[in-house]
């Protein structure tokens, strides 16, 4: 099964020297965006026998240089799919997906998916994520999307000794799902807000790479044909809207888009 979505539609920005730019954009947020879903973030939301929900994701590096990443959270089992149009506001009805990640945290592996490229790498981790310590904060429960939630601080241990605080909001009538996981780490800072939750059982064929799309040998190497790929399509656009005798780029508002690889 395909990622949803067909058109190519990276970071809209407001000149064209942003455009150039956001061809880069792949090469550091894919990898953030991997290490983040494969960490304990994915034991926390594992816990339910199945649910679907939208998502906004904000990584570190601030609004102004790192975009919020939207799309829609799929859940069975012990099983994740994530599905990321990046820079937008809200995510496709139906699912939205540019590019995507599945998670299996009981194996600890699973794929990394990009629909420009119509291809897939496999994901595997060597460190987990099994050991979470919960402590709920004082105060009234409150509503969160119209529902009662409580707060917890989290403190989630890797096997290779490492730790990593977090900070949960708990709907306490999805079954302790979490709407809000916030990191305590003031160094790399992110937070994952999920709304519109629905409890339904996912189809398995959306935990699996679809058979149509192009393995690659690591996810080193997606990344890097899909960085390439994005300055070139940029750097073309950027050649065409020169203004002659221009030094720097033109005061133009546009949207690069592409159909997939030729």
């Amino acid at each position: 099964m395909m990622l949803a979505g067909s058109a190519m539609a990276w970071w809209t920005c407001g000149c064209l020297h942003r455009d150039f730019n956001a061809g880069r954009e792949a090469e550091t947020t894919l990898p953030k965006l991997t290490a983040l879903w494969t960490g304990p973030v994915a034991n926390l939301l594992t816990n339910q026998s199945g649910f679907e929900s939208e998502c906004l994701i904000t990584l570190a590096g601030g609004a102004e240089s790192q975009p919020k990443l939207s799309g829609r959270i799929f859940g069975l089992g012990g099983k994740l799919r994530l599905e990321i149009v990046p820079g937008k506001a809200k995510a496709k009805s139906g699912g939205a997906g540019e590019f995507g990640v599945i998670w299996d945290a009981a194996a600890s592996q699973g794929f990394l998916l990009s629909e420009a490229m119509q291809g897939y790498a496999a994901l595997k981790r060597s460190v987990q994520f099994t050991n979470l310590l919960t402590q709920t904060t004082a105060g009234q429960p409150d509503r969160l999307e119209g529902h009662l939630v409580d707060h917890l601080n989290v403190t989630a241990m890797g096997s290779d000794g490492q730790t990593i605080a977090l900070q949960l909001t708990r709907a306490q009538d999805l079954g302790n799902l979490p709407l809000e996981i916030r990191s305590a780490d003031g160094l790399n800072p992110f937070t994952i807000t999920l709304t519109n939750v629905r409890l339904i059982l996912p189809a398995k064929a959306l935990f699996l790479p679809p058979d149509d799309f192009t393995k690659y040998e690591t996810e080193t190497a997606l990344v890097e044909e899909l960085t390439a790929r994005q300055q070139n399509v940029f750097g073309g656009r950027h050649e065409r809207e020169r203004i002659p005798g221009d030094a720097g780029p033109p005061d133009i508002h546009h949207r690069a888009d592409s159909n997939g690889p030729p």
